[in-house]
């Protein structure tokens, strides 16, 4: 995108000057921000001097420039402190002080020297921050990167002296100071995800151990596997992706004395990684590094309860091993946890949680400017005054929005402006509008498209013609009439209601400066990395609820990046007058703090003690409670909660009290957290109470006194240990094992409908709000004989639905809406099974978001996958193994023809170019691998080099990814025999 003037003068109509700098308030340090701006990622020569240090920096910081001993390259000093603390937890609760906190939030841009740090390690001149200096070539071969930011050296370079103190320790046979945890804070842009990589490198090169990589969204695993393989091919490690049915459980055990592996995984599934790893007893002896990103989502309800469980085995099983590894003399750290994210309320408790070391800063390379807009007044947002009562304290009026050129039309149908917002920035930057809804974001790009100057469908035409052509493409010659209206004027709307391909077409579009405009919802803030010049806030509602500042500082973050953006990025929030003090509460306000998802009672405890038990990490219940004390829970309930209470003795004189009364009366009182889950566990079978520990109670004590579970060992059941492999929601598990159940006794085998029904997940049935009967009947009424047979087996007869199609109630019989909408959606899944038509198609057909459909067959995906683990731990259901093993794989494809499968699984390969490939000749992964760039230009229609040498380079690499596991398989075989 190309360089413009400061978009601050653009906001205020005024000169960019240093007197108008000076009016404003604005201290020098700003224009250390612009310098720091402009010469991110910038050669080495640009470090040789920093005698153009501005005068207003201290002589004594000017002094702290100096020559590093060995390389010969200048590079600025630190003129700041580090905000740095260890953890002791107990020291921690102990105190309970605010000064610590204090301190942190004290810190503030002003306190930052923002120059950038040339590449070099001070202490080791012979390593980059302990990793071989290839790794320099490399950031810059791939990335442009030849310089990093000041706390970005500062951080590495601690991180290298805890790795060197650890190591000393561990190598002297010391339990002391093993720990390297670290949890780091930085905002958006700040270049949190470089660190990162380092740290990932460093444990897959130097401690040569994998590493897991927890990313919170499919689209951001798949972008990261994307950016990080050119590294592994250079490095010569693994990179595999675990999202979605994607990712082998348990991993293949490799020889990690050849090559490692980085997992890269969504939350969900590397639960499911930590798992099998725990249980089969390869954690600790394979994995050396697990990194959170976007570790603020453990305040989640439920995607942060699995985040807790992860790390808090990760920390259990660290801790278990810790003092094993120096009596056995093994020459390894416990596994490090190291956790990201923009900024927290409660770090303190979080880096407790962690045993991490807390580093925290402020800097953006790029400044963020905040403004908010009501009626057609734009104020600035001045943050230095954030603690001030009064709005008016920080809402400085800067300017009148412009709308002199609104015809009465326009003002009739644009009242917020945004016509004349959008005219600033495009089409020479890029802007995001958040809109409240996702109807919202087709209205506001159809409306941008109606009034934009015609002068727009000009700028890079051909380009947004191919981007057209490629979405017809990829439903079925078919475009929203929406889309093919706003793209001429560079311009697309982005939300769920799109299919995973059309998103990806129009965030690649919009990275390449294609598309200088998106409406979007608030996920994109939250999901892939598209930053903007200019952000637009529609409204402060999601929905109908107001938003909340975490929302709030998520979107406009999405303002300036670092190499993308110049300058300044800047944030514009809407709001009517009636919502001001909302808005001023919304900016001003502290964030939610993260709380725990393992509240008493919950469904998260349950999940963890059975995986507990399941994992044979304890079977005791004393146990399970030391467990929990690895938690967040723990943590944040404070230590004093967990100890013993004494005080509450039965009133008998302790002389007259049984033993076993004795027993109960030293139970701790916060058992009754674990107890009522290990009660809930009983009762539906999951798990069976194997014997009481030896010396505590007698036998004959009645078990429901659930203080009696504290002195109980405990045995998973098999099918509780269905449960668990499967990921079934145990509130579902006896609805999940009756179905299939009544499956084995009535199953249609003359098609695939019955079998596509029992994986039709049952959580999506809820998001189904309407059923469409007059769609539902004529569907109905096109099935075959067997067909109906299988839904008769169900309990769906036409009668019942051509009564429900008409609101007649005079039915004898009553059938479950639960069933009837869950083979609703079967019908649609069955549609695109069958069929192979196109999501669009059968979306249309059925009323729905083309999005919506592709997320119902993309769920039952991921269900099927779960369902096929649940029947492989329960002999009686032997017979759906072989059935289910293929549906997986067809169903991840959005149910296409296996014969084009393959061809899926290459990179930037989606239905409709595998189609082209697979007419043109290019059956299999191995007819690709083996062809050639022109060759395949000649043969598929609209093919660009670049493009096929990046599916011929994918069909190789996956080629010899085949290739070199089945030879691990064999080699192990081979081991394995031996022994």
């Amino acid at each position: 995108m190309k360089r413009s003037e400061s978009l601050f003068n653009d906001i205020t109509n005024k000169p960019n000057n240093l007197e108008h700098v000076k009016s404003n308030g604005l201290n020098t340090s700003k224009t250390i921000i612009e310098t720091a701006s402009k010469s991110y990622r910038e050669p080495f020569g640009k470090f040789e001097s920093f005698d153009s240090i501005p005068s207003s920096v201290s002589s004594s910081e000017s002094q702290k420039s100096s020559q590093t001993q060995d390389s010969g390259i200048k590079r600025a000093k630190f003129s700041h402190e580090c905000v740095t603390f260890d953890f002791d937890s107990q020291k921690y609760f102990n105190s309970k002080s605010d000064e610590n906190q204090d301190k942190l939030n004290s810190s503030n841009d002003s306190d930052l020297s923002f120059q950038n740090m040339a590449l070099e390690f001070l202490e080791c001149s012979n390593t980059f921050y302990g990793l071989p200096l290839t790794i320099k070539d490399l950031l810059k071969k791939l990335r442009n990167i030849t310089c990093l930011y000041d706390w970005q050296h500062e951080l590495l370079t601690i991180m290298q002296q805890k790795y060197q103190a650890a190591m000393r320790n561990l190598n002297n046979k010391s339990e002391k100071d093993l720990n390297t945890n670290l949890l780091y804070l930085s905002p958006t842009s700040g270049g949190k995800t470089l660190v990162a990589e380092l740290l990932i490198l460093h444990c897959l090169l130097v401690k040569k151990k994998n590493v897991i990589f927890i990313m919170p969204f499919v689209s951001i695993v798949q972008e990261k596997v994307l950016q990080i393989s050119d590294f592994a091919e250079e490095l010569n490690f693994h990179v595999e992706e675990y999202a979605g049915v994607k990712g082998t459980i348990p991993p293949l055990k490799r020889q990690l004395n050849k090559k490692r592996t980085l997992f890269i995984c969504t939350i969900e599934k590397a639960h499911s990684l930590v798992n099998s790893l725990i249980e089969t007893d390869r954690l600790r002896d394979e994995i050396g590094l697990v990194c959170a990103d976007e570790f603020h989502m453990i305040g989640e309800d439920s995607r942060g309860a699995i985040y807790e469980m992860i790390l808090s085995k990760i920390k259990y099983c660290s801790n278990i091993s810790s003092s094993k590894m120096v009596k056995n003399e093994t020459k390894s750290l416990p596994i490090q946890i190291v956790a990201t994210t923009a900024t927290l309320e409660n770090k303190l408790e979080l880096a407790s949680f962690l045993n991490a070391y807390l580093y925290e800063r402020n800097f953006r390379p790029v400044e963020l400017k905040e403004y908010v807009k009501m009626d057609q007044q734009i104020f600035e947002v001045d943050k230095r005054l954030k603690n001030e009562l009064e709005t008016e304290s920080i809402f400085k009026p800067v300017r009148q929005l412009d709308m002199s050129f609104y015809t009465n039309e326009m003002k009739k149908n644009d009242m917020d402006g945004l016509i004349a917002l959008v005219r600033e920035v495009i089409p020479n930057e890029s802007c995001l509008i958040f809109c409240p809804s996702k109807k919202n974001c087709e209205n506001v790009a159809s409306l941008l498209a109606t009034y934009l100057q015609p002068e727009l469908k000009k700028y890079k035409r051909e380009q947004k013609l191919k981007l057209f052509q490629e979405l017809k493409e990829e439903n079925g010659n078919n475009i929203c009439p929406v889309l093919r209206q706003s793209l001429q004027f560079g311009i697309a709307y982005h939300h769920s209601g799109l299919t995973t391909e059309e998103r990806q077409l129009i965030e690649s579009a919009y990275r390449e400066g294609i598309l200088c405009l998106i409406t979007c919802t608030s996920t994109l803030a939250a999901g892939v990395n598209l930053p903007a010049k200019r952000v637009i806030i529609r409204s402060p509602y999601v929905a109908v609820d107001f938003m909340t500042n975490t929302s709030y500082k998520q979107m406009i973050g999405r303002a300036g990046r670092a190499g993308l953006i110049d300058s300044i990025g800047v944030s514009i929030l809407l709001f009517k007058s009636l919502d001001k003090q909302k808005v001023f509460d919304l900016i001003t306000g502290p964030l939610k703090k993260c709380q725990s998802a393992l509240q008493i009672d919950s469904k998260a405890l349950r999940v963890l003690v059975l995986s507990l038990i399941g994992l044979n990490m304890t079977h005791l219940g004393s146990q399970i409670l030391i467990f929990i004390k690895q938690t967040l829970f723990y943590v944040q309930q404070g230590a004093n909660m967990f100890k013993q209470n004494m005080d509450q003795i039965s009133e008998q004189p302790v002389n007259e009290l049984s033993q076993d009364q004795k027993m109960l009366n030293l139970v701790p009182e916060e058992f009754l957290l674990i107890s009522q889950a290990l009660d809930y566990l009983l009762k539906k079978n999951l798990i069976k109470i194997n014997n009481k520990a030896e010396g505590t109670l007698s036998p004959n004590v009645s078990n429901e006194n659930l203080k009696v579970l504290y002195y109980c060992n405990f045995e998973i059941t098999k099918l509780g240990q269905a449960a668990i492999k499967g990921n079934v929601d145990l509130d579902l598990v006896d609805l999940l094992y009756n179905d299939l159940k009544i499956g084995l006794k009535n199953m249609v085998l003359a098609n695939y409908l019955h079998l596509l029904y029992l994986c039709t997940p049952y959580d999506l049935v809820n998001n189904l709000n309407n059923v469409d009967y007059d769609v539902y009947t004529h569907k109905f009424g096109n099935l075959d004989e067997d067909e109906v047979r299988c839904a008769k087996t169900i309990g769906i007869s036409e009668e019942y639905l051509q009564r429900k199609r008409f609101n007649n109630k005079a039915s004898s019989k009553k059938i479950d809406d639960f069933v009837i909408k869950r083979f609703y959606m079967t019908l649609i899944i069955y549609e695109l099974w069958k069929t192979h038509n196109s999501i669009w198609k059968v979306s249309s057909e059925f009323g729905l978001d083309r999005g919506f459909v592709q997320q119902i067959v993309q769920s039952a995906a991921s269900f099927t996958s779960g369902v096929l683990h649940f029947c492989e731990n329960l002999d009686e259901f032997w017979p759906y193994k072989n059935m289910l093993t293929e549906f997986t794989k067809r169903l991840q494809f959005n149910c296409s023809s296996a014969d084009i499968i393959p061809l899926l699984e290459l990179e930037g390969v989606r239905l409709a170019r595998a189609k082209q490939l697979y007419m043109a000749g290019y059956k299999s992964i191995e007819d690709v691998a083996g062809g050639n760039v022109d060759d395949m230009i000649a043969k598929v229609k609209n093919m660009i080099p670049t493009v096929a040498k990046k599916i011929i380079r994918s069909a190789k690499i996956l080629k010899e990814k085949i290739e070199n596991l089945q030879s691990e398989a064999d080699n192990l075989l081979l081991q394995l025999s031996l022994e």
